[in-house]
């Protein structure tokens, strides 16, 4: 249950990252795929580098001389592994493209006016 909640909080900090970055495109003007390709190009370099250091910071936990420690490890670094090259950069953007589809042809990456009590 960690590893599976460690995982999904590493992935969508990837995803949030990659989709904020094509939301900053679409404002700029770029049509939505345009966009998403500019993100994975521009972001590519930084998520790939997170991930290999993740990867091996979870896969150093092998050397632990307790099981549970080895699975979560070796579990973690694979999960890591898969996400960085393969959900992030290729299911992610499909996801994104699919969903342009599904809503007639936006994304719905308009500016989002937030409130908060103590932020105008």
């Amino acid at each position: 249950m960690f590893a599976f909640i460690t995982l999904l909080a590493v992935g969508l900090d990837y995803d949030i990252f990659m989709i904020t970055r094509v939301r900053e495109e679409v404002m700029k003007g770029k049509t939505e795929k345009e966009a998403i390709i500019i993100s994975v190009k521009e972001n590519g370099g930084v998520i790939v580098t997170l991930g290999a250091v993740l990867a091996v910071t979870f896969g150093s936990l092998y050397i632990s001389t307790l099981g549970i420690i080895q699975e979560i490890g070796m579990s973690l670094a694979i999960g890591v592994v898969i996400d960085t090259f393969i959900t992030w950069p290729f299911f992610v953007p499909a996801v994104m493209l699919l969903l342009k589809k599904s809503t007639g042809g936006h994304l719905k990456l308009e500016k989002v006016k937030t409130k908060y009590f103590f932020i105008e």
